[in-house]
C-alpha cells in the first residue's frame, strides 16, 4: 500500500481515475484474448435472431470478427462485421486521445469524446448498416 501511495501520490485525481479505467480495459482485453485463444468462445450460443428469422442481426459475425482481430486478420474481420471493426477503431482512438489529454493536461481532439449526439449517430448508422447488410445477403 505504501508503494501504491508513493506511485499514485504525484498524480492528479483525473490521472488516477484514468489509470484505474485503463487497468480495467487492459484486464478485459487480456481476458478476451485468453478466451479466444483457448477456444472458450465456442460455448457461445448461435444467433437467435438469425436462426428464427433468417436475417442478420447487427452483431452477426461479431464473434468471428473479434477472433480475426485478435489474430490480426483485419481484412477478414471487416468481412465478418465491418461495423464492429469501425466501432473498435473509434474507441481505440478515443482512448489514446483521452490518455494523451489526461497525462499532458491538454484539450486536443476533445470533439472525439462521446456525447449524446455521437450515440444517436452510432445507433442510426447501426440500423442502416443492418438493413443494407440484409438487403445485400
Amino acid at each position: 500500500m505504501i508503494m501504491y501511495n508513493k506511485f499514485m501520490g504525484k498524480y492528479s485525481e483525473e490521472t488516477k481515475q484514468m489509470l484505474k479505467i485503463e487497468s480495467i480495459i487492459i484486464i478485459c482485453v487480456i481476458s478476451l484474448y485468453i478466451t479466444v485463444k483457448m477456444d472458450l468462445i465456442k460455448i457461445l450460443p448461435e444467433c437467435y435472431f438469425y436462426n428464427k428469422l433468417g436475417l442478420l442481426c447487427p452483431s452477426c459475425g461479431g464473434t468471428r470478427c473479434v477472433i480475426e482481430l485478435m489474430n490480426f486478420n483485419f481484412i477478414q474481420a471487416i468481412q465478418m462485421n465491418a461495423f464492429i471493426v469501425i466501432t473498435f477503431l473509434y474507441l481505440m482512438i478515443l482512448n489514446i486521445v483521452y490518455i494523451y489529454n489526461t497525462i499532458r493536461k491538454k484539450n486536443k481532439f476533445k470533439f472525439l469524446y462521446i456525447k449524446n449526439v455521437h450515440i444517436i449517430i452510432w445507433g442510426v448508422l447501426l440500423i442502416i448498416y443492418t438493413i443494407f447488410r440484409n438487403i445485400i445477403n
